[in-house]
């Protein structure tokens, strides 16, 4: 109906329903998640929704976010997982083991399974005791409906050729922090990275999935610890900050509240299933 391209778009459909009736639909879009604070450009909208008919009192409002968090939103990119992942580290020589167990979320780019999720834990485990795939469970809650919500993958962390002596003709191979994550037939393969961790106090995630037929790749990012902040620690601080300002954009960072007042009380996901052994038949 109207557009100027480059801050607005109105646009209206009509579905017949027999031979009198009529479904219509109508969206305001934008390039970002709020209009800009432009005010003719807002009474120009306002205008030409009254010129055109559209209800008031129809409209729903879309919540692009958590309320109070100032932050861009989802991260979407032109082009592939591969060119978005071209400069970012990632953990070699992954020690898998002792990155197991709950880690909370203390910082996200908004996902759409994490949509206002606050709260938020991880729990890495071993499918079986000895399996090499991994359950990752995102588990939060929403505090618009004092709900718990809980949502997980499986996925292999991957193996790479060691770096090797000159004088050595043997080849070895090492864990890498790189996983192909699938959480879901809803969402697509998700490249899963941990970008750097200490074990005990922090890790980085990163997180890519491709669209193919948009041409574009949704990123994730996560900082996590293992207690609900950070320690008071200068060299894991600094070390957060360099890793957060030199590989991700800050502006779409939202923080995950932790405070007791909102967070729940719930038990602890085990680090492993529990094994149930029934007596024989």
């Amino acid at each position: 109906m109207d557009t100027d391209y480059n801050n607005y778009s109105i646009v209206w459909s009509c579905e017949p329903l027999g031979e009198e009736r009529s479904l219509e639909y109508y969206w305001l879009l934008s390039r970002t998640p709020s209009l800009p604070e432009d005010e003719e450009l807002r009474e120009r909208i306002e205008m030409l929704k009254e010129q055109y008919g559209i209800v008031a009192d129809e409209l729903i409002v879309t919540e692009q976010f958590a309320e109070g968090l100032q932050v861009e939103g989802f991260l979407v990119k032109d082009g592939n997982c591969t060119l978005a992942t071209v400069n970012l580290p990632y953990v070699k020589d992954f020690e898998v083991e002792k990155y197991l167990g709950q880690w909370y979320e203390l910082e996200r780019y908004e996902q759409d399974y994490e949509r206002n999720m606050e709260c938020v834990s991880i729990v890495y485990r071993r499918g079986q005791p000895a399996d090499r795939a991994l359950e990752v469970i995102y588990r939060g809650y929403l505090p618009y409906n004092k709900t718990t919500n809980s949502f997980s993958g499986t996925g292999v962390f991957s193996e790479e050729l060691a770096q090797e002596n000159s004088n050595v003709t043997t080849s070895t191979t090492t864990t890498v922090a790189k996983m192909v994550a699938s959480f879901g037939k809803s969402y697509n393969a998700t490249d899963y990275w941990v970008v750097d961790t200490d074990y005990v106090n922090y890790a980085i995630v990163y997180s890519c999935a491709m669209y193919l037929e948009m041409n574009q790749a949704v990123e994730g990012y996560w900082l996590l610890s293992r207690k609900p902040n950070l320690p008071n620690n200068p060299q894991v601080l600094d070390r957060v900050k360099y890793l957060r300002s030199t590989y991700f954009e800050l502006s779409h960072i939202r923080v995950t509240n932790h405070t007791e007042e909102l967070c729940p009380m719930e038990p602890q996901l085990p680090t492993e299933p529990s094994l149930v052994i029934l007596p024989p038949l």
